[in-house]
């Protein structure tokens, strides 16, 4: 059965079981967006999401064609979760390094911004080879939140997730340039902060809508993204707000891993079926 004839048939289920969108939501734990836009023929899900969302229903999944097939439904399936899995330990792998990234920098600022002492420690490269690390980790990081927000479709995250990765890179692109040329300029430090600030608020907004999916994690989650955003947008309060960072940080990795187990979870429904 293809669109918009599945949508149609959703929907007809539904009202005749008298759930609302939300009611059957909460029976098959997807985002309310996404069955919104089933019903109405706006996008053709995966086979194992009909599945569940039938089985939700108590319709009979044998009397459904589906428009994929099985065998290129389970290829989709396994390379999701392996991007999601990569992404996962990509993010450990970032937590780390943003600690001795956050070490580095406050021996800059600590013993004299680029004093000869501490470049007697740390060279150009070292620095470099840090803080392209935490580039490329933190990249595929969000990119995991990416692909997360196309499986249970969230444009928030999709569009914040890019803008994290990429204001990332001009950062710390900003910040190789200031000590390759020993002239940081401060006055880009409240500017960062403030835009750091404003998307950790949208992002946060978008973590909360995964509520459905992800339960309290997701409205935890998403209420320390909007706090530590603000606390960054005021300026005054960035440094505590840089600690909320790395405990919103975490946060992101538990839900990545949460998502990886419901991913799987969906995919062995599937198999069982």
């Amino acid at each position: 059965m293809k669109q918009p004839e599945l949508g149609r048939k959703i929907f007809e289920l539904r009202k005749a079981k008298g759930l609302t969108q939300e009611e059957l939501v909460s029976k098959c734990n997807i985002n309310v967006r996404t069955i919104q836009r089933i019903e109405a023929g706006e996008v053709t899900p995966r086979s194992y999401t009909v599945k569940i969302i039938l089985e939700a229903l108590g319709y009979d999944l044998s009397t459904i064609q589906f428009q994929d097939s099985e065998t290129n439904m389970s290829i989709g399936t396994s390379q999701d979760t392996r991007f999601l899995k990569n992404a996962f330990f990509m993010g450990i792998v970032y937590f780390a390094l943003a600690f001795v990234e956050v070490f580095l920098d406050m021996k800059v600022w600590g013993l004299g911004l680029f004093s000869a002492e501490f470049h007697d420690v740390v060279s150009f490269v070292t620095y470099f080879i840090i803080k392209f690390s935490v580039v490329v980790t933190f990249g595929i990081f969000m990119l995991g939140y990416f692909r997360l927000s196309t499986v249970y479709p969230n444009a928030i995250t999709k569009t914040t997730s890019i803008l994290l990765a990429v204001m990332t890179t001009i950062a710390i692109s900003l910040d190789l340039y200031s000590f390759h040329t020993k002239d940081p300029n401060e006055f880009i430090i409240p500017v960062q902060a403030v835009c750091f600030g404003i998307v950790y608020v949208v992002f946060g907004i978008g973590m909360m809508k995964y509520k459905n999916i992800f339960g309290n994690l997701a409205f935890f989650g998403g209420a320390v993204g909007i706090a530590c955003g603000a606390a960054l947008m005021s300026v005054v309060m960035a440094l505590p707000g840089l600690a909320l960072v790395a405990v919103f940080e975490v946060l992101q990795l538990v839900m990545l891993y949460r998502a990886i187990e419901e991913y799987r979870g969906e995919a062995s429904r599937v198999s069982a079926a």
